[in-house]
């Protein structure tokens, strides 16, 4: 049996990578707007909490919201 310790540490890296993948795909989002000449993006789904606070500590706004029950975020800058 693995120790609370160990679980925490498997927990906390788990977590990390979803954040490392989430904001992945929202800095290629943001580039893809940047190319265009656009200064926000908008997606579906929904967005963790730890990376919308990440992403306000970097300045951007970040809103979420649905309509029809679907889930989006928008990220401004």
């Amino acid at each position: 049996m693995i120790s609370a310790t160990e679980a925490r540490g498997k927990t906390e890296a788990v977590n990390n990578n979803g954040v490392e993948c989430e904001l992945k795909r929202i800095e290629h989002e943001i580039e893809k707007a940047i190319s265009k000449g656009d200064n926000n993006i908008a997606l579906d789904g929904t967005i963790s909490h730890p990376t919308a606070n990440y992403m306000r500590q970097l300045g951007y706004e970040v809103h979420t919201g649905s309509q029809y029950n679907e889930s989006y975020f928008t990220i401004k800058w």
